[in-house]
């Protein structure tokens, strides 16, 4: 006897559906985090076929929704919505140990430039990009690594590429952490080298810690970093990110901490 039924992304979405013939809840909300899960022709046929005036389905960002609509045309447009992310900031502040102490629980070094990111390793977070890029500006990073925090099927690639590269003294994967925003005073610049996205919540837990950010411009991504004044690059573009990076490590502290405010 629910009043209210949600449920997130197309499996758990889909099953819903049909339990709902059965048993008739008053009221259901399907919410969908990322671009593509529609791509399939039998998933939009499914959704469209059988939604019900007491559904309505969420993207979390504008791209999401916005594909959610294209990819739903015979939906009627009240029934899809946009909610964005969000983050509840004074919890997310409260949480988040100041920089020493988050390099030290991780066991980086203390002094030096250290770029963070955070995010599953899976092959549409980017990774493997920000690792290039990374390799590439080298000569010109003076004092600088990269920490990683985050675990997933792409950690052999990433290991692969760490030692064919040189890179095993200056990049840290730090695997999976409970509560992974608490440690992200850490870094000195948060990277968010994702090839597609919904709407990243790292990137505004990063945000909340007043970090400078470098992002690819997906479109997910593209209006918060435009109007935060983010450092942007082209998705897939491996020498454009080094040149972000090295630019942003060229930053004089107190540009980059006006930068983070901002």
């Amino acid at each position: 006897r629910y009043d209210l039924v949600i449920a997130h992304r197309f499996k758990p979405i889909d099953a819903l559906l049909t339990l709902g013939r059965w048993i008739g809840w008053p009221a259901c909300i399907g919410i969908f985090h990322g671009l593509g899960e529609l791509d399939r022709p039998h998933r939009r046929w499914s959704l469209s076929k059988r939604m019900t005036p007491n559904w309505r389905i969420v993207g979390v960002s504008r791209a999401v929704t916005d594909d959610l609509r294209n990819d739903l045309p015979a939906i009627s447009p009240d029934i899809i919505c946009q909610i964005n992310n969000a983050i509840d900031i004074e919890r997310v502040e409260k949480l988040q140990h100041p920089r020493d102490h988050a390099r030290q629980l991780l066991g980086l070094p203390g002094n030096g430039f250290i770029f963070g990111c955070i995010g599953r390793l899976v092959p549409v977070k980017g990774h493997i990009d920000l690792l290039r890029a990374f390799a590439s500006a080298l000569p010109r990073l003076e004092n600088t690594t990269i920490a990683i925090i985050g675990e997933g099927r792409a950690r052999v690639e990433l290991e692969l590429f760490i030692e064919q590269a040189g890179l095993r003294s200056y990049v840290t994967l730090l695997g999976e952490k409970h509560d992974a925003l608490q440690y992200i005073r850490a870094f000195d610049c948060f990277v968010m080298p994702s090839r597609s996205e919904g709407l990243p919540l790292a990137l505004l837990e990063a945000m909340s810690a007043s970090l400078p950010i470098i992002g690819s411009d997906i479109p997910s991504m593209r209006s918060m970093l435009e109007d935060s004044g983010s450092h942007i690059y082209s998705s897939n573009n491996i020498e454009q990110l080094a040149q972000q990076l090295i630019e942003v490590r060229n930053t004089p502290k107190p540009q980059l901490d006006a930068l983070g405010k901002q």
